[in-house]
């Protein structure tokens, strides 16, 4: 998959960061993980290819790049290793005085191509993921010679490192809460307080509701 001959101009790029995210458009606030940026070109290729800009954190938000060039390295390392590889266009533009990369993703052909682990995906029309459908992954996976089973098999291997991936964010999230928790006496005091004042405010809620009968 070959980029487009010219990447997008500086003016085009400014432009893009007052829209809004959509099936061909994404942002970043910074690409320093090869696997993540590998998942976000592959899902983007998937989705008929478009422009993920880093260092945008959402519409008219650009929060910049402390090194722009990384974050260009990052993008191109990550799109050799997709299956078959991809072959993006980064440029490195200064939008409201911060240094914003523009890294622009041509489309997948046929069959979809497939990050070196995570989710096989692609974007809808509003810039949400949603699934690649089966007998596409399928006909990716087989590509290569590859048997049902062997292709079954990577499916599962796939599934089974994101569950763990997630499982780990979570622990990792629980152990950071404790550690802020302790360090924080006045936020350990108030805690309790904020939580049972949760679940009184969502028992009130469920009963008013069910009284009124919506």
């Amino acid at each position: 998959m070959e980029p487009n001959d010219q990447g997008l101009s500086g003016d085009q790029i400014t432009n893009l960061v007052s829209s809004d995210e959509s099936q061909s458009l994404a942002f970043e606030s910074e690409l320093s993980d090869r696997s993540q940026a590998a998942e976000l070109i592959a899902e983007m290729a998937n989705s008929g290819g478009g422009t993920i800009l880093v260092g945008v954190e959402e519409p008219r938000k650009p929060v910049g790049l402390d090194d722009p060039a990384e974050a260009t390295q990052v993008a191109k390392e990550a799109a050799k290793t997709i299956s078959p590889a991809v072959e993006v266009t980064v440029n490195e533009v200064e939008v409201e005085g911060l240094m914003v990369a523009a890294v622009e993703v041509p489309p997948a052909g046929q069959e979809p191509v497939l990050p070196p682990k995570g989710p096989i995906v692609k974007r809808d029309a509003a810039g949400k993921t949603e699934a690649v459908s089966g007998e596409d992954v399928m006909q990716a996976l087989t590509r290569g010679g590859k048997t049902t089973e062997q292709a079954l098999a990577e499916l599962n291997d796939r599934f089974v490192k994101k569950v763990e991936e997630d499982k780990r964010a979570r622990r990792k999230l629980a152990k950071d809460l404790d550690a802020a928790i302790k360090k924080g006496p006045t936020l350990s005091a108030q805690l309790p307080g904020m939580l049972i004042s949760a679940l009184v405010g969502a028992v009130f809620g469920a009963v008013l509701t069910a009284a009124i009968g919506l």
